[in-house]
C-alpha cells in the first residue's frame, strides 16, 4: 500500500507543503527523508536476518524496484546492500 504526501496530509487537516514545513522544523528531515531511514533500517535488519534477495528486500519494503532500493540504501549506510550482507 503506498502513501501518498496528500492522504498523509489529510489526516492532519492540513496541506502538504505545511506538513512537510512543519515536520522539517521539528525532526530537521523531510517526511520522505524519514520514511527512507525507516526503510533502510528495516533493510539493515532483513539482510542480517534473511536470506531474501536483493530484489524480494525491496519489493518487500515498497521500494521501486532493486536499483532505487540500492541507492537509496548507499545513500545511508554508505555501501551497497549486497556489500553490507557480506560484511554482516
Amino acid at each position: 500500500f503506498s502513501y501518498t504526501l496528500n492522504m498523509f496530509a489529510q489526516q492532519f487537516c492540513t496541506t502538504p507543503k505545511y506538513l512537510i514545513y512543519t515536520f522539517k522544523k521539528n525532526y530537521g528531515i523531510t517526511p520522505y527523508q524519514y520514511l527512507c531511514q525507516k526503510r533502510v533500517e528495516a533493510a539493515i535488519s532483513l539482510l542480517k536476518d534473511t536470506q531474501l534477495p536483493i530484489k524480494g528486500i525491496a519489493e518487500k519494503l515498497y521500494f521501486a524496484n532493486a536499483s532505487s532500493f540500492s541507492k537509496a540504501f548507499k545513500k545511508y549506510v554508505g555501501i551497497s546492500p549486497n556489500e553490507y550482507r557480506d560484511r554482516s
